[in-house]
């Protein structure tokens, strides 16, 4: 769910109504690419947060209130609403670490998704989602430096699908880690099942 601040009409941005209608179906949080300054991430808390946190417009007509149902209370489900949806940012391009401190001031903020490929490619240098190319590793070391120093999360990416991996993300600090999505779970069974026809036509 993108972040960004483009307007329709004259009502508020786009990516605002986004992200609040999402949490309104049902999402327990979202993820927002393309994070790259304090003013955007600010922004993002102020869509997705009840008042005083935000500026998050109500509406108990919705799944995530219940749709107003038996024993609904504002009062409650806006305090609820504020303490366990959870923000991740994602950290992909130059500009988000020209402006990570302003960024991770902001409060709100649970965890920051690391991208490296996106961050790569705002770098001009060789997409390795395995980030074991140097830029890519300081950028992640420098991640996960800031953000524990503020009690901030970590999520990245797990490439190579493998233990060892996992074990050397773990190590370097990572929180919580994507090991693998839907499509390549999809390719990987693919891939057995026809691995499997080609074993029994041999």
């Amino acid at each position: 769910m993108g972040g960004g601040g483009a307007r329709g009409g004259g009502g508020p941005p786009r990516a605002a109504t986004g992200l609040r209608k999402a949490l309104e179906l049902g999402a327990e949080g979202v993820i927002i690419p393309q994070v790259h300054d304090g003013a955007q991430m600010r922004a993002i808390v102020a869509a997705t947060k009840f008042p005083p946190l935000g500026q998050r417009g109500g509406d108990s007509s919705v799944r995530s209130a219940g749709y107003g149902g038996p024993g609904f209370d504002w009062t409650e489900y806006a305090a609820r609403t504020n303490r366990e949806t959870l923000l991740i940012p994602m950290a992909e391009s130059s500009v988000f670490f020209e402006n990570i401190d302003d960024i991770l001031s902001v409060p709100g903020i649970d965890a920051v998704h690391f991208g490296p490929a996106d961050y790569a490619l705002s770098c001009g240098i060789p997409v390795d989602y395995s980030m074991r190319h140097p830029q890519v590793r300081q950028a992640m070391r420098l991640l996960i430096k800031e953000c524990h120093a503020r009690e901030i999360k970590v999520m990245l990416p797990c490439f190579p699908y493998e233990p060892e991996q996992v074990e050397e993300l773990l190590a370097e600090g990572g929180d919580m880690l994507l090991v693998g999505n839907d499509m390549a779970f999809l390719n990987a069974g693919c891939r057995r099942a026809a691995e499997l026809i080609r074993g029994v036509r041999a």
